[in-house]
């Protein structure tokens, strides 16, 4: 669940191996979040459990991987699909310790811009023009 990132910056990736834009950006994401106060949590939307774990293997992630369904709840609460599949991918969320969402990005980013974008937020000391 998400309460075991409380009180840590999370960063959701919401992608799937079938994707080339997704899998094209995920070495990048994974060095954003290759940091001690970023925890990385990638949600693997409609996916084969097979590539997924090959993913894991080839890329070496440490981070967890949830599998789910495009129109699980985890996705449609970020606003990544909605019950009848609008679902657009790559879909990013980043979660600030106080459990406040500080960014959501969705759709063909790139994955460079997301890193900057992270680290400005994350170097934000007050937070206050987040909130």
């Amino acid at each position: 669940t998400l309460e075991q990132f409380k009180g840590k910056w999370l960063l959701i990736d919401f992608m799937a191996t079938w994707f080339a834009p997704c899998m094209e950006g995920l070495p990048k994401v994974l060095k954003s979040a290759d940091r001690d106060q970023l925890n990385l949590l990638i949600v693997a939307l409609k996916d084969n459990a097979d590539t997924v774990r090959r993913m894991r293997q080839t890329y070496k992630i440490r981070s967890p991987i949830a599998a789910m369904g495009a129109m699980a709840q985890l996705p449609i609460d970020f606003g990544i699909s909605t019950n009848l599949w609008s679902g657009q991918i790559p879909g990013f969320v980043l979660i600030r310790p106080d459990g406040e969402v500080a960014l959501i990005a969705i759709g063909a980013i790139d994955a460079d811009h997301i890193g900057t974008t992270i680290d400005g937020l994350m170097s934000n000391k007050s937070n206050e023009d987040l909130k």
